[in-house]
């Protein structure tokens, strides 16, 4: 395989992070758009894993009442999170249906031109249709991933929860402590 060797030089560099700083701040909207509205999904759920994890930093001062309380709250924020999350999917269904019927209404309008001349012209003014299917689609996945992690979280607290319990058995069954 042939390699390929790119002459970089200072006023080639320039124009690269030039174009690398104009494309992070045009991302920033779109990047703050996404994280609101993941955020005003799973923001409680945020919460909860962000105090686990400050518990988890010394899993010997860990109660039995705090495992207990977060093996309970944890499914219920799941639940109300997944009924959510099912309406980001349908949001992002629709955006797919809305980006494809501008896409086919600008195509169809177009007289003339080749297949793809009227495809890049429909793609360009369906633009916009594709950004928000697109946030929508990251938001979705966000939030799917954030509610697996918590899943798995719960089940890292069942087992320490189990440990903690068996811990207790063997201290009150041991006649020497």
């Amino acid at each position: 395989m042939a390699r390929i060797r790119i002459d970089v030089t200072e006023e080639s560099s320039k124009t690269t992070q030039d174009l690398v700083d104009k494309f992070e701040l045009s991302m920033q909207d779109t990047e703050n758009v996404v994280n609101y509205l993941c955020n005003e999904q799973t923001k409680e759920l945020d919460d909860c894993l962000q105090a686990v994890r400050t518990l988890l930093k010394n899993p010997d001062d860990i109660t039995i009442d705090q495992l207990n309380y977060y093996l309970m709250y944890i499914p219920i924020l799941l639940y109300d999170i997944s009924q959510r999350v099912q309406v980001l999917g349908v949001k992002s269904s629709m955006a797919k249906i809305e980006r494809k019927t501008k896409f086919n209404e600008v195509y169809m309008n177009l007289k003339k031109g080749t297949v793809s001349h009227k495809t890049a012209i429909s793609q360009n003014q369906s633009i916009d249709e594709q950004l928000i299917e697109d946030i929508y689609n990251r938001v979705y996945k966000t939030c799917e991933d954030k509610m697996e992690m918590a899943d798995l979280l719960h089940s890292s607290l069942k087992k320490v929860h189990n440990s903690k319990i068996d811990e207790i058995g063997i201290t009150n069954n041991n006649p020497f402590s």
